[in-house]
């Protein structure tokens, strides 16, 4: 398996647009085309790393170096190390870009990731709501220091 940089390798646009738009939802966001996701990843403030073996793309980790190391992890298949694995380039990434420390919001709901992210070093931090269009969800958010 290799980690790569979607925007370094976008030919795998059209892979990563269907596997995010699976996951809309519980990013509490709305789908995205590819042109859409095209303009975005012009952001020089993101950072979106490919988990991809053989002709599959397997897994997602987003840097949001705009929101002060905000992270997002989504992957095909659950408890395969995919995201371990793309958490640990996040962080790389991250001290390359002097950032102090990671952080991720995730809902109150979501026991798999909270979980994951206390099992990788990341504390609870505070309870947070977010609301999205006009509906509040209740979540935790989850920090890492960096080195």
């Amino acid at each position: 398996m290799k980690i790569v940089s979607l925007k370094e390798n976008i030919v795998w646009l059209e892979n990563y647009v269907a596997l995010r738009n699976q996951y809309a939802k519980a990013l509490f966001s709305s789908e995205m085309n590819s042109d859409e996701t095209r303009d975005w990843l012009n952001n020089r403030d993101i950072e979106v790393l490919i988990a991809i073996e053989n002709d599959a793309l397997l897994g997602v980790g987003i840097l949001y170096l705009n929101k002060k190391g905000e992270i997002t992890l989504f992957v095909k298949k659950p408890n395969q190390g995919i995201a371990k694995l793309l958490l640990e380039k996040l962080q790389d990434y991250a001290n390359q870009k002097n950032l102090l420390e990671l952080w991720a919001w995730v809902h109150d709901e979501n026991k798999a990731s909270q979980k994951f992210f206390i099992n990788n070093g990341f504390i609870d931090f505070s309870k947070e709501n977010k609301t999205v269009n006009t509906t509040t969800y209740s979540g935790i958010i989850y920090k890492y220091r960096l080195d």
